[in-house]
């Protein structure tokens, strides 16, 4: 009959509807990471999936603009729900695809666990800026506010570390800050180990030889916290 007939059209646009906006969430949060061209350069493949979803929504959004009908659009005779299920089902595998880079990045550098994927997707996007890690340093290094950038010819290479009280520590070496973010992190921790290690010694030798305020008052304070400690 007539009424089942709607019946069943009315069920179907829920149903499509449903999916149409599970679509609009997944694509508006991926378009925002796939348009970043640090992304696009380190995923190809990824980017390419989603360009082609991407090129999908548009044209069904210019039809929709075009026939602003909701019966029309939406009737079992467009077959837009199968349609949103493929769509959806491609999303699906790019976002599981970027949750397991997002973990390979972990892995390399274990710090990057204490940063949210939208905060570590951030730092991954600008790559060739390093001074972007800025911002996160603090939730992956124990009371590392900053780090100071410098070198000679224009390059950035860190030449210290800046606590939240403003002390600066200088590296025993620049560490080179580029390339891969992840890669000059993990050289920048095993120079920032080898930095202190090296004050620690130089503290434990000048402790005895020196009044107790010039020795505060020369060496940094975790430093001068370990060594007090030491005597």
């Amino acid at each position: 009959t007539r009424v089942e007939k709607w019946e069943e059209d009315l069920r179907y646009i829920g149903g499509a509807l449903d999916k149409w906006l599970e679509f609009q969430r997944n694509w508006m949060y991926l378009e925002s990471i796939f348009t970043q061209n640090e992304i696009a350069r380190q995923w190809p493949q990824d980017t390419k999936t989603f360009s082609t979803v991407d090129k999908q929504w548009k044209d069904l959004m210019k039809r929709v603009y075009e026939n602003p009908s909701v019966y029309r659009v939406l009737t079992p005779a467009s077959q837009l729900s199968e349609k949103f299920d493929a769509y959806n089902g491609q999303l699906e595998r790019i976002l599981q695809n970027l949750e397991r880079k997002l973990e390979e990045k972990r892995r390399l550098f274990p710090r990057f666990y204490f940063l949210s994927n939208d905060e570590l997707l951030e730092v991954l996007a600008q790559v060739r800026n390093p001074r972007a890690i800025q911002p996160h340093l603090i939730k992956c290094f124990d009371n590392v506010k900053a780090l100071e950038f410098g070198g000679t010819g224009g390059s950035s290479d860190v030449l210290a570390m800046i606590s939240v009280e403003g002390e600066s520590v200088p590296l025993a070496k620049p560490v080179k800050s580029r390339g891969e973010v992840e890669k000059w992190l993990i050289q920048f921790e095993q120079m920032m180990f080898f930095t202190l290690r090296r004050l620690v010694k130089a503290a434990v030798q000048d402790y005895p030889r020196r009044p107790r305020r010039d020795f505060i008052f020369d060496h940094p304070a975790q430093i001068v916290l370990t060594v007090c400690q030491i005597f």
